[in-house]
């Protein structure tokens, strides 16, 4: 509205970023000329802390999905984090229900025992959660490799993550009995039983606090991709010559061949860093992105 004079924008919050990046390149050749190849490797690192948030020190933000909170950010800490419960297992027994710290009608057998980080013999939310997880990697890294022999080429790009932690949000909706829907194979295999008391998950009575933001549903991001790899042939001029054109290359292509990790989702780098303008806060929060799609691609180059 004209006439009236707006305050300026203040940022009340400090946040800072360091890092390294380190990208090593080499090439050579072999047996008299006939054998190309050129690597090339990146490697990154960055730190990030916040410094504050506001004049208030204990000042918190975090992301919260379906009335629960998965990451916190505070002044000393990196933004995000994980922020959650600890779980130490399955109760087995009703002697070891007894024992353990009481979360008000859930401390049963076949349900996580939870961490009583203060001591008072209860879980609460506002008293035994704290940060349990952190989605910064300790590092990422490419790898890019090119390959010649005679009239044949190789290239290879690999790229991986080391030491980022994911929640697997989806497995709250698939692995646990509280909402209606598919369910998973684990679901159905590897939940609790009096018969079953090695298993993964608690028992499938649609507890709700077994769903609680905690280390079970956290896990290890890591991976190593091979994002792309195309394999060519070039026709050598004595061929091309009789069919009188200038050059013609064929070529395979392949992109995300193979994925090495120990994550259980969809894909471990779908959501190493959020998707949605503004969501930063939801880092590591897999809630199910597309996966990347595996392609392999018949080419044909010509030169007329």
């Amino acid at each position: 509205v004209m006439g009236i004079a707006r305050p300026p924008f203040v940022n009340i919050g400090e946040m800072k970023n360091t890092g390294v990046d380190i990208e090593v390149a080499y090439r050579n050749t072999l047996m008299a000329g006939k054998l190309t190849y050129a690597v090339n490797a990146t490697w990154s690192h960055y730190k990030n802390v916040v410094e504050s948030l506001s004049n208030n020190l204990k000042e918190v933000v975090g992301y919260s999905e379906r009335q629960v909170e998965y990451t916190r950010a505070t002044s000393g800490m990196a933004y995000p984090m994980f922020y959650g419960l600890i779980a130490d297992g399955i109760i087995q027994t009703a002697a070891e229900a007894a024992a353990a710290p009481q979360f008000a009608d859930y401390t049963t057998v076949g349900h996580y025992k939870y961490r009583d980080l203060n001591g008072d013999g209860l879980i609460t939310m506002d008293k035994d959660r704290t940060f349990i997880g952190d989605p910064h990697p300790k590092f990422v890294g490419g790898l890019n490799v090119d390959l010649g022999y005679g009239n044949f080429d190789l290239n290879m790009f690999f790229y991986g993550s080391y030491g980022n932690e994911l929640i697997n949000y989806v497995s709250r909706w698939i692995d646990y009995g509280q909402f209606v829907g598919g369910l998973s194979q684990d679901a159905l295999h590897d939940t609790w039983t009096p018969s079953n008391t090695g298993a993964r998950l608690p028992k499938l009575d649609g507890a709700s606090r077994s769903q609680e933001a905690s280390t079970a549903f956290i896990e290890d991001g890591s991976f190593l991709r091979l994002k792309t790899t195309r394999l060519g042939y070039t026709l050598p001029e004595s061929v091309l010559a009789k069919v009188k054109l200038k050059s013609l290359r064929v070529y395979l292509q392949a992109t995300n061949l193979f994925t090495l990790t120990k994550y259980r989702g969809l894909d471990p780098e779908v959501n190493t860093l959020s998707n949605t303008a503004g969501e930063g806060n939801r880092m590591g929060v897999d809630k199910g992105s597309w996966p990347t799609p595996r392609q392999i691609t018949l080419g044909l180059t010509l030169g007329l």
